[in-house]
């Protein structure tokens, strides 16, 4: 309280808002974890994205990918979907194949399952059922291993996917936010105008979703349709 003697202090000026043009209302913003499972009832249609693998993302991502493809290969750079959308029940088996392995390393079953939580997600927790997530190699560089990282495809990704829509979704740097190790071959499609924000943030998908998601009236709305049948024999992570 001023002195009666001084004048008035002046107000306090408000601390704007947290706030984004991204609309997290929006399917392509879905966020899908190891703490965050698919909603109730989500289906997705997909198409393939890569003719030369068969692999298939959710339609909007799938043609994205394609239109990404081709870009860089005309700057030289092969881009390959090594992976895509999965059925719930194929990444069950991934799951399973993971903690058998964990195992047989020594650890009881409950660490096994917790150690393969970071390596492969849990079923109707993982990316790939959402359809939006995409593993990304490349023609001299076929293996999902943090050696990706040093492979021109991983530097034209860095430069140039935010542009068709995909941003890098575990990042060195945010694995004890993500829950996910270093993966730089899994990319996430959020759309075009959501790449370009959340890049510029500098935020993982889950930083962002906690810095200006709770101000979000709703939770990401599922995208209507039918899902493929078919899973992937990627034997990738998240």
């Amino acid at each position: 309280v001023p002195d009666s003697s001084s004048a008035s202090a002046p107000a306090a000026t408000p601390t704007p808002a947290v706030t984004t043009s991204v609309d997290f209302t929006d399917a392509r913003m879905i966020l899908v974890n190891n703490n965050m499972g698919l909603p109730d009832g989500y289906t997705v249609e997909t198409q393939v994205g890569d003719a030369a693998t068969g692999k298939e993302l959710q339609t909007e991502a799938a043609q994205s990918f394609a239109a990404m493809q081709a870009a860089a290969q005309l700057e030289g750079v092969s881009l390959i979907l090594q992976s895509g959308y999965r059925s719930v029940e194929y990444q069950q088996g991934l799951f399973d194949q993971q903690v058998e392995k964990m195992i047989k390393t020594g650890l009881d079953e409950e660490q096994a399952r917790e150690q393969a939580k970071t390596v492969v997600a849990v079923p109707g927790y993982s990316e790939h059922n959402t359809g939006y997530a995409a593993d990304i190699l490349t023609e001299s560089y076929r293996i999902m291993d943090s050696g990706f990282a040093d492979t021109d495809a991983y530097a034209w990704l860095v430069k140039h996917a935010a542009e068709y829509g995909f941003i890098e979704r575990y990042p060195e740097d945010k694995s004890a936010i993500t829950g996910i190790i270093f993966e730089p071959w899994h990319w996430r499609y959020v759309g075009a105008e959501n790449a370009a924000a959340i890049q510029a943030s500098g935020l993982c998908l889950e930083e962002f979703w906690a810095t200006y998601g709770s101000a979000a009236q709703a939770t990401p709305v599922p995208e209507s349709g039918s899902a493929s049948a078919d899973g992937d024999p990627a034997s990738s992570a998240a």
